[in-house]
């Protein structure tokens, strides 16, 4: 180990693991530049024991959407700066002059808007993960990193420079490739990964070109916050110009020129952040054009050595609250852009009488259509597109419910999306029940061996974490009752393109003054 470089030791594992928190890995010269490799970042008896500053992002209730005990929460203000965000953490077993351990770095979700969660909350703890692999002898070493969110991360008034956030998260693969030998890793053994947001961003890549050793994808990928053209985005930049210049910001905007472009590179950050407070605006998406054929998954994945894929029983229920706001019409509404044959074979597949249905029907199948829709389709769909051409590809289903209660408007508990952080990382494994806990060794041990290039389970079989504590792998062909494959062959018929607008009209955005935003 490089005897300049200090972090600090977790007491909680018997001094076996090691954090380096804080360390940047880009510097940014102005809002929306691209961002630079930091070569700079280590200077002699160099300590890296604080966390970084995250990007500037609307509150967010993480706590309340996880279900989380109020005594759990985590109420201290975290730093943030739109200029010194690109920073990274990494936990590491004890290491020396000889080690190469395989890496996992590990990209947060949160919409593209917000950290989820940020790295000092205890749902991203990454002190179990490797305390476990060393504990198995299978030792890995953790990188979680902070980039640019929201509009920071979404593209400059011109739309030149787009895609930021991807930007930032490239540059972190390259400065991990240039430095990671330094804390004992292995730079040509490299997994990357990600929940959400966090697999949207790792699909990103991959379809950028950059291609690590394994990848792990969890309840995202592209297809659920498809990539949108260059127009659209400009549409959405051009509105927030608009609130900045109005309303409230109007007089803290107005030493500002009227030049486009000025008000966005120029305007107080807090100016901006309240936009999407007010309008509650939490979901982002990437520019297209950077991406290529982007739904083409044998040449996205093509050079990957193995993929992990997994995803939740109940992905679709957070959006359950806000589909309960919209009247039968409106949830209906949504689908008529779909052909009568398509409209009236969708509406049976889901189990509804458009006509006789009532209002708690319509949004029990527009819950269970988003879940399939953004969610399960696709990841069922990445695993049997590359079956057949690449042996190394897993598909896991996580359907072990929330422990912390039920969900508010249901009354009961489930497997709803991002239960599965409970399990991943082990930060609430003191709180939790033993299904729970153990739902969690079990999927940091499959993690650990696909992250040490071993095979978790077969990849014939469907490897299937709960309910009630019960796991395994499942043959493919009998997993029909986990998910609704049946109505997966009507889904891809009616096309992503066509998907993406119904959901978008499902799930608009609430707020003051914005309309629909994905009507821009």
């Amino acid at each position: 180990m490089n005897p300049e470089i200090y972090g600090v030791r977790d007491s909680r594992f018997g001094g076996k693991v090691h954090h380096y928190r804080g360390i940047s890995y880009a510097t940014i010269s102005d809002r929306f530049a691209k961002p630079t490799l930091d070569t700079n970042w280590q200077k002699q008896g160099l300590t890296f024991r604080q966390y970084g500053p995250r990007c500037p992002q609307p509150a967010f209730p993480m706590e309340g959407s996880m279900c989380l005990p109020t005594s759990n929460q985590q109420a201290a203000m975290i730093e943030e700066d739109e200029f010194t965000c690109c920073n990274l953490n990494i936990t590491t077993p004890v290491t020396d002059s000889k080690s190469r351990w395989p890496l996992y770095l590990w990209i947060h979700g949160g919409g593209q808007s917000v950290s989820f969660p940020s790295a000092q909350h205890r749902l991203g703890d990454t002190g179990p993960l490797v305390a476990q692999s060393i504990e198995m002898r299978k030792p890995i070493i953790l990188v979680t990193i902070n980039y640019r969110l929201n509009i920071f991360g979404f593209a400059d008034p011109e739309g030149v420079n787009i895609n930021l956030d991807l930007q930032d998260q490239a540059t972190a693969v390259n400065w991990v490739q240039k430095y990671i030998s330094l804390f004992g890793g292995d730079p040509e053994n490299i997994t990357i990964g990600g929940q959400s947001a966090g697999a949207i961003y790792t699909h990103g890549l991959l379809a950028m070109g950059i291609g690590p050793k394994r990848v792990i994808m969890a309840s995202g990928s592209l297809y659920l916050t498809a990539p949108q053209t260059r127009d659209r985005g400009l549409k959405l930049l051009r509105y927030i110009e608009h609130r900045l210049s109005s309303g409230e910001s109007k007089g803290t905007m107005s030493n500002i020129s009227a030049k486009e472009g000025d008000l966005l590179r120029k305007a107080p950050v807090h100016a901006i952040v309240k936009i999407f407070e007010e309008a509650k605006f939490y979901s982002w998406w990437m520019f297209d054009a950077p991406l290529g054929d982007w739904k083409n998954d044998l040449r996205v994945f093509g050079n990957v050595e193995a993929v992990l894929l997994s995803d939740c029983r109940d992905e679709g229920i957070p959006y359950e609250h806000r589909l309960r706001q919209s009247t039968k019409a409106e949830i209906l509404n949504a689908f008529k852009g779909l052909s009568g044959s398509d409209y009236t074979t969708l509406m049976s597949a889901y189990g509804l009488d458009a006509t006789q249905a009532g209002h708690a029907q319509c949004v029990t199948m527009a819950t269970d259509f988003v879940n399939d829709a953004r969610y399960a389709l696709w990841t069922q769909e990445i695993w049997g597109q590359l079956q057949p051409v690449k042996k190394k590809v897993y598909l896991c289903h996580y359907d072990e419910v929330n422990p912390f209660g039920p969900w508010p408007t249901l009354g009961y508990s489930v497997a709803h999306h991002a239960v599965d952080l409970l399990a991943a990382f082990g930060g609430y494994d003191a709180e939790v029940n033993d299904a729970t806990r153990n739902a969690g060794r079990l999927l940091r041990g499959k993690w650990i061996d696909f992250i040490n290039g071993d095979e978790p389970w077969t990849p014939d079989m469907v490897y299937c974490i709960g309910p009630d504590g019960k796991s395994g792998p499942v043959p493919a062909g009998e997993i029909g009752p986990r998910r609704r494959y049946a109505n997966f062959e009507i889904l891809k018929r009616i096309g992503i393109d066509s998907l993406t607008h119904i959901w978008q009209q499902l799930l608009p955005t609430e707020g003051v003054d914005t309309g629909d935003l994905w009507k821009l």
